[in-house]
């Protein structure tokens, strides 16, 4: 696709998203990578703008191995990533400018900056000081008329009468409710992380149902296994890596167990769960509470985001244990199991986590 000057939306279906290797939207500056998303262009011969309404676009200026004669995204150095999360923000590429520059967007198209005042257009006049002719025959004629109503309406003997104060009865002006602003629906894709329980524990049963659709390796990556759980994510995952930025999750769902040493495993609830992942350094921290049989057990893991979006401890060995995954096209969903245990005590369980 290619767009020499003006404004343009491109939205692409499933065919982009599943090839996105094989597609790409120039103009007289820059690549712009198609990811099976919504995006809006504007661009002249100078200057190009990228906003995302949905899923991310690669965006890099025409230099070095990056021609406008390729077929797919150019990706290296220069290049640069923006998604719809980062509401308020656009990619800017100049012409002879190989990095694009993150922005923020009060003015999205060129054209909208304006231009000043040729030196040869013309000036018009405000007013002009030709004399008006003013006709005084009908001023005179109202006056008339006035004085005859009033000599009609006055009693034969009028005494004198104090006029009443004017008031005025014409209708208030209206009032104008300012609109309402609702901001946009960002709608999601089918959630990509599933986990269960595919031992029967603590007086819970197997979930052979869900165990059934992890274990189909059609759709699904090969089960992660932590303790009494597995977590799997599908193979046909709309994730993106950003490259940049920080995201904070709100835990969704959860189960868990917890087995004092000498005692059978009780169910448990997870509470104060955090979870936050910083795209930049590809790092991971989180934390949360499992309370059950009287007791609470904090739990605090950090470790490292993979390309492909698997959470990975930095020691798999620490007692402290976490598998797990992001997922969506802007990373807008997490998944993780985790496990520990020391002489006194040990849980497990599995957590489910959005922004």
């Amino acid at each position: 696709f290619e767009l020499l000057n003006g404004v343009a939306r491109s939205i692409s279906g499933n065919g982009v998203k599943h090839a996105r290797q094989n597609f790409r939207f120039n103009t007289p500056v820059a690549a712009i990578g198609v990811r099976g998303t919504d995006f809006v262009v504007y661009t002249d011969q100078q200057t190009s703008r990228v906003t995302v309404v949905s899923g991310g676009v690669v965006v890099s200026g025409f230099a070095g191995a990056c021609g406008p004669e390729g077929g797919g995204p150019c990706e290296g150095g220069a290049s640069r990533e923006l998604f719809a999360g980062q509401a308020g923000l656009m990619l800017q590429v100049q012409r002879g400018q190989t990095a694009p520059q993150l922005l923020r967007s009060p003015v999205m198209s060129p054209a909208d900056q304006g231009a000043p005042a040729r030196p040869d257009e013309p000036v018009g006049k405000v007013g002009a000081n030709s004399p008006t002719d003013v006709n005084l025959d009908a001023q005179k004629s109202a006056n008339l008329l006035n004085s005859a109503k009033a000599l009609t309406v006055a009693p034969p003997s009028p005494p004198v009468v104090t006029p009443p104060p004017v008031v005025d009865q014409s209708d208030p002006p209206p009032v104008v409710t300012p609109p309402v602003v609702v901001p946009p629906v960002v709608a999601y894709g089918p959630p990509e992380v599933q986990w269960g329980r595919y031992q029967a524990v603590a007086g819970a049963a197997v979930d052979a149902a869900l165990n059934a659709q992890i274990g189909d390796l059609s759709k699904n990556t090969p089960a992660q296994v932590l303790g009494a759980y597995q977590i799997a994510r599908l193979k046909d995952t709309a994730y993106v890596a950003p490259r940049e930025g920080t995201a904070a999750f709100v835990l969704s769902s959860s189960d868990a167990i917890l087995q004092r040493t000498g005692r059978d495993a009780v169910q448990a609830a997870v509470q104060d769960g955090k979870l936050s992942v910083d795209f930049g350094a590809r790092t991971f921290n989180t934390s949360l509470t499992v309370v059950g049989d009287g007791m609470q057990v904090p739990f605090i893991a950090s470790g490292n985001v993979t390309k492909l979006g698997e959470l990975v401890n930095v020691n798999s060995l620490a007692d402290y244990r976490v598998k797990g995954y992001l997922g969506g096209a802007s990373a807008e969903e997490a998944a993780y199991l985790f496990q520990y245990k020391n002489s006194a005590v040990m849980i497990n369980g599995a957590t489910k986590w959005s922004r």
